[in-house]
């Protein structure tokens, strides 16, 4: 890899070719090339061609932290005719952090909605899931209304098993539901509100999702 400086742009060259006029004994004008590897060139050589050396840093590794980002930096040299790239890791904007956290507590909001534990057994809670668990609900207390009460239901959990429950059990299994989803969207909302409260990137790293 070298630097065109009059391109001013990387090259991935092995050969040059310049353009050049000679005389031959006739005293008449050519047009002709010489041929330069680069690999070879002095640095005298390479700085007549308007060639630069490419000096590249070696990578930083940014070891998962969500918060940091690898800045590339380029910068030629005039004196030393080299072309410099380094790499420096530095902490994203606070703005940028932010950003990064809420995502973050949002996919931990998502994932906790999705589902909760209702002795020892997990049940899905999705959408419709909430949708199904009210309306059996609503079965159960217009059936005891009309005095047809159901006596049993059966539902299924998450990993696919019948769990059978009393009209009572599955009333408070709907209750126990309806909490877990209101303690998750207060948990999510209190901590969003940390988060843009936030002053710097340590104190973004300390808020987390605790139970």
């Amino acid at each position: 890899m070298f630097y065109d400086i009059n391109k001013n742009e990387l090259v991935s060259l092995e050969i040059y070719y310049k353009e050049v006029e000679f005389r031959d004994e006739n005293d008449e004008i050519h047009q002709g090339v010489d041929t330069y590897f680069l690999d070879s060139c002095d640095d005298e050589t390479l700085r007549a061609l308007k060639i630069a050396r490419v000096i590249e840093s070696k990578p930083i590794d940014r070891n998962d932290d969500i918060y940091k980002e690898i800045i590339k930096t380029d910068r030629y040299d005039e004196p030393s005719n080299t072309y410099h790239i380094d790499y420096e890791l530095r902490d994203i904007s606070l703005d940028d952090a932010k950003a990064v956290k809420l995502e973050e507590l949002a996919e931990l909001k998502a994932e906790k909605l999705a589902s909760f534990e209702f002795k020892d057994n997990v049940f899905q809670l999705d959408s419709d899931s909430k949708v199904n668990i009210n309306g059996k609900i609503s079965q159960i207390l217009l059936s005891q209304a009309a005095g047809v009460p159901i006596d049993s239901i059966n539902w299924i959990n998450k990993d696919n098993r019948v769990v059978s429950f009393s009209k009572d059990e599955f009333i408070a299994f709907g209750i126990a539901a309806a909490n877990h989803s209101e303690s998750v969207l207060f948990k999510h909302d209190g901590l969003r509100t940390r988060v843009n409260s936030a002053s710097s990137i340590d104190e973004l790293k300390g808020i987390r999702w605790i139970e």
